[in-house]
């Protein structure tokens, strides 16, 4: 017996066992349920249960691989018993067939063709000879079989060999790619942090298995270069992206990509990657596509001739060929009349639609715009209509949104899911069960998709587009049939939106992974909503921008609140205009723009408010008003006039006290006027020292109050994700008060919640660390604060490699063994941070801000230990790490220091980053860059610096530290915080502002929305 002949005779036996236990009555209901899909041999079954699957198996409704339709008719018929041996049935098949790696039988039947290029994917996927992450990408034009291809040789070696798949099509940020990606890992994001990722990918081992494939499908528009007018800003970053990836020492791991563009100009390592075109002499061979015909067609009798003038009217495209066959399924068209037909044309209507989807690798002279066009017509006009409606949808989708989206009742369930499978029968719609294993996603969608079904749909890219154009271009009821399905379809997911965005207050990880989960329809939605009237409104205006910081990010924010702004004032509705306004502030203040130009426009936004009538939406606009002086505020903030900012941030405080009491968002005003009075008493240097000390005080109530807010709106057994940032803050607040030991309590308590809300590992965590140290270090117990300031430079080294914030946390892990005495091991450290030190000036990076230090610190050491040869030969590293010329050269072997007793520690081999992929640092060993309201503190002048210094050494002298040491112990908070605008209980936290070092080539991360 053949190997695939296994599954057959197993799926033989259970329909005649399926037929023996279904009793008359239940035959009866199952052929009333079938009648549509039974056609001609309806009549002819009576009360014959095998002849009754025995004919929908003719009629290729159900096979060994798709038992959809009989899962569906059991369920109506509440056979549980059976259906529980169909379960035992599928689970057996899925054994059998991974075990004998036989071809996959799935809804989509047999795989026909390239079978040389699939022995080759497979044996690239099977190598373990390469020593880094290896790339492979089938290119083709849409329709050519690709995504099929990637999953059928990953299929055949599942029996030692894990698929993690992710679809990116309608992606089209390379954020949004990033994302997407780690929720397939069960990771959920708040940041856009690709060292993440890469940490995450460099230590890959999947258990089980001998290696895994990470697919990437449908990668058309981040590999699509653009035009030289408008190029596409997401190609160089994703190419980076690959390149990156394909950097990592893991040969546990292949990643796999489908496109229409190639990969084999994009500048990879030529050893790194392989790449196989689905055109050309690797086309579709005859043979495979007469055969895949044939199989479509199912008992239409077609012969060979016929079926070969089918395909070269299709251009071998397999969607094509499965779509035109499975018009012949049902027998009402004879094949001649079909390659008739086709042979006469079928209307410009098909070319103009053709020569429109130009872009998806369509060529006039393929027909398959005709092709499709006469498979889509001849559907009965229920299911043309269904059709129609489904177009609407970018991502794929569940049951429950079809049956919004179709307009069935819930009591019409078991019709709709035959109605689907009727669009299945005919090629054009494709489903696909979620299992339950790793490879389904992350837990949070596994559990949302169980609760759903567990089926997700979804039409082939170049079908929906070529339906949507259709019914665009359409003078008949097919243009409002589309129409009424894009407002059904906005309407449910605004909905979901917004329940998203009260659910983000007290279960973010779950709602940030069923965003994932439908982020490309979620993206559509907010695309067409924009500019709508009927959105705009103020209550709207809050959960619509909570969803917009989450799933766009700064220049797709930025341009969404222009045209929300423009459209909504074109409507009269000034309350949404002057809200859009202040939010565009906002992104522009991150980017860099000065007061100048946003205080301005902040001014308008107000003028425009208190036009408004405050007697119909009071509430409202108080609270739209509270947004102006809040950003307002961040403006003064930024240019650190403390006189106008303060005000502002209290006024919103008050009317946010006044109108929402013991609330999230008020929480986050106290914690942003918190951080602008610590911010003040820290640099302005004209106040008295009781005067400074006030203001700390009256920041740490602050604090406090943010934090009791925080846990009474989340309840006592739940922990918020805002938690760890309001510790954090109240953290560096004792610790400038110089607490240092109620500051340490304060930081492993914001350790602890990060690592229970899923941080652990992240640069998060790294930064609670190195305080901790910090507090140990200025309470001189150095034995304590150097593990733990080795714990965050491990991180920083696993997450960020060579970056200025690694070197940083070397340069500090040494800076603590030099104040300890421990000089051998100093030596070590600093050794290892002027070598990445070099390195990033290799790379053309900018020092770290520790640079000055760093270089002190060494001729300290060396000074103290006599050693002036080797200070020498420092000083001279010194300056060639200063040198513009010096800048993007090859790596050099650092000098062998042999006259001394400590060894050099190198640094790893790090990722090829582009300046796209920096990070920004969170913590300092001199400076405190960011603030958890999204602030920057400015560096401090030398006069300030110094009059800081002198005041805590006056306070507090030790001998075995440097002039120096003192601003070492600089306490940083972690980014974050900006408050903005809510309704209810929905509250948005905005991301920080860019490093001064790098304002122009920074990415801004994701924001984080509670």
């Amino acid at each position: 017996m053949d190997d695939s002949d296994l599954t057959r005779f197993r799926f033989r036996w259970l329909l005649v066992w399926m037929s023996d236990m279904l009793v008359g009555e239940d035959v009866q209901k199952a052929k009333m349920l079938l009648r549509n899909q039974l056609g001609p041999e309806y009549e002819a079954i009576q009360n014959d249960g095998l002849k009754l699957l025995e004919a929908l198996e003719r009629e290729n409704q159900i096979h060994e691989g798709d038992t959809e339709l009989l899962r569906m008719c059991l369920t109506k018929l509440e056979r549980h018993d059976i259906l529980e041996a169909l379960n035992e049935y599928e689970r057996e098949r899925q054994v059998v067939s991974r075990k004998l790696q036989l071809k996959a039988s799935s809804v989509d039947g047999p795989y026909f063709g390239h079978a040389d290029i699939m022995d080759e994917i497979v044996s690239v996927l099977d190598d373990d000879t390469h020593d880094h992450v290896h790339l492979a990408c089938i290119s083709g034009m849409s329709g050519t079989g690709k995504t099929r291809l990637a999953k059928e040789a990953c299929f055949r070696l599942r029996q030692f060999h894990k698929m993690i798949f992710v679809d990116l099509r309608e992606l089209e940020t390379i954020e949004a790619i990033f994302f997407a990606i780690m929720h397939a890992f069960g990771v959920e994001c708040r940041d856009y942090e690709p060292q993440v990722m890469y940490s995450c990918f460099r230590s890959y081992d999947p258990r089980q298995h001998g290696g895994a494939v990470l697919v990437l499908d449908s990668t058309d528009h981040p590999l699509d270069q653009g035009s030289a007018g408008r190029p596409n800003p997401t190609y160089n970053a994703f190419v980076d992206m690959l390149e990156n990836i394909t950097n990592l020492p893991n040969n546990r791991l292949k990643l796999l990509v489908t496109s229409r563009y190639g990969v084999e100009n994009l500048g990879i390592k030529k050893r790194s990657f392989d790449y196989w075109r689905l055109e050309g002499d690797h086309e579709l061979a005859m043979e495979s596509a007469v055969e895949m015909v044939k199989y479509h067609a199912g008992k239409a009798q077609l012969n060979d001739k016929e079926a070969e003038e089918l395909v070269r009217f299709c251009g071998k495209n397999p969607l094509a060929l499965k779509v035109v066959a499975s018009r012949l399924q049902d027998q009402t068209v004879k094949p001649k009349d079909l390659i008739q037909y086709l042979s006469a044309g079928s209307g410009q209507q098909a070319l103009r639609i053709t020569r429109a989807l130009s872009h998806l690798g369509l060529a006039l002279s393929d027909q398959i715009g005709p092709c499709l066009k006469t498979s889509i017509d001849s559907l009965p006009q229920a299911h043309r209509r269904n059709l129609v409606k489904l177009s609407v949808i970018p991502g794929s989708f569940t049951l429950e949104v079809a049956r919004v989206i179709l307009g069935y009742p819930r009591k019409r369930q078991m019709e709709l899911q035959l109605d689907l499978q009727a669009l299945k029968y005919r090629s054009l719609l494709e489903s696909k069960q979620e299992d339950d294993d790793e490879e389904a996603g992350g837990a949070f969608s596994k559990s949302r998709s169980k609760k759903e079904g567990g089926t997700r749909y979804s039409l082939h890219l170049l079908l929906r587009s070529f339906v949507e154009q259709m019914a665009r271009e359409s003078e008949d009821e097919m243009q409002g049939i589309f129409k009424e399905a894009e407002a059904k379809f906005v309407d449910y997911f605004s909905k979901r939106m917004k329940k998203i965005a009260k659910m983000l207050q007290v279960k973010a990880m779950v709602a940030m992974a069923r965003l994932q989960d439908d982020a490309a329809n979620y993206l559509k939605a907010l695309h067409i909503i924009k500019s709508s009237k009927e959105y705009h409104n103020p209550d709207t205006i809050f959960w619509m921008y909570i969803v917009v910081e989450m799933l766009l990010f700064t220049n797709e924010r930025l341009k969404f609140y222009r045209e929300r702004a423009e459209s909504a004032k074109e409507c009269g509705q000034m309350q949404v205009y002057a809200e859009s306004r202040c939010y565009e502030v906002y992104q522009l203040s991150e980017i860099g723009h000065k007061s100048d130009t946003l205080l301005p426009m902040l001014q308008e936004a107000e003028d425009e408010l208190e036009k408004l009538d405050k007697e119909i939406q009071p509430i409202s606009i108080q609270l739209s008003l509270a947004t102006c002086y809040h950003f307002r505020g961040d403006v003064y903030l930024n240019d650190r006039d403390w006189k106008q900012a303060i005000p502002q941030i209290q006024k919103a405080l008050d009317i946010r006290k006044h109108y929402l009491g013991e609330h999230l968002l008020t929480a986050r005003t106290y914690n942003s006027l918190g951080a602008a009075l610590q911010d003040k008493a820290l640099i302005d240097p004209g106040l008295s020292p009781a005067f400074i000390k006030s203001e700390k005080e009256k920041a740490m109530e602050c604090y406090r109050k943010a934090l009791d807010i925080c846990k009474k709106t989340a309840g006592p057994d739940r922990l918020h994700i805002e938690g760890p940032t309001f510790l954090m803050n109240l953290g560096t607040c004792l610790h400038d008060m110089e607490q240092y030991e109620k500051a340490v309590e304060i930081y492993q308590q914001a350790l602890k919640e990060e690592r229970m809300l899923g941080m652990d590992g992240t640069d998060k965590t790294c930064t609670s660390l190195k305080n901790i140290a910090m507090s140990y270090y200025e309470m001189e117990k150095y034995d304590d604060a150097i593990p733990i300031a080795k714990k965050a430079m491990e991180g920083r080294k696993r997450l960020l490699e060579t970056h200025p914030a690694t070197a940083r946390s070397i340069y500090f892990v040494g800076s603590l063994n030099l104040t300890n005495r421990n000089y051998k091991e100093a030596r070590k450290y600093l050794d290892e941070a002027l070598l990445m030190e070099e390195e990033l000036w290799r790379k053309g990076m900018a020092h770290s801000v520790d640079w000055p230090r760093l270089k002190n610190k060494i001729e300290f050491l060396m000074t103290t230990l006599g050693k002036d040869a080797a200070l020498s030969v420092y000083k001279k590293r010194f300056r060639e790490a200063e040198k513009p010329s010096n800048q993007h050269k090859p790596k050099l072997e650092a000098p062998d220091h042999s006259e001394t007793e400590s060894s050099t520690s190198s640094s790893s081999e790090s990722i090829q980053k582009r300046k796209r992929g920096s990070i920004s640092s969170t913590d300092s060993s001199g400076i405190a860059e960011d603030r958890a309201d999204g602030l920057p503190v400015q560096a401090l002048s030398a006069q300030d610096a110094q009059l800081r210094s002198s005041k805590k050494r006056e306070k507090k002298p030790r001998a075995s530290r440097d002039p120096d040491e003192e601003t070492d112990s600089t306490i940083t908070t972690v980014s974050g915080v900006s408050v903005k605008m809510e309704m209810g209980d929905i509250v948005v936290h905005f991301p920080p502002p860019a490093p001064e070092d790098k304002p122009d080539t920074f990415e801004w991360p994701r924001c984080i929305i509670c």
